[in-house]
């Protein structure tokens, strides 16, 4: 399974099951995002 890189952001499907109050995560298959910063100056520290 490939790594995660933490700065990034990603899309993971996944099933509700209402009756046991849970989600189940496909972790294996998922899609890195765009970043929603435009730059990092935007960030305040």
């Amino acid at each position: 399974m490939p790594e995660w890189k933490p700065e990034k952001r990603y899309k993971v499907e996944g099933i509700h099951i209402p009756e046991d109050k849970a989600f189940v995560f496909e972790l294996s298959k998922f899609e890195e995002l765009a970043d929603f910063r435009k730059n990092d100056s935007s960030v305040v520290d």
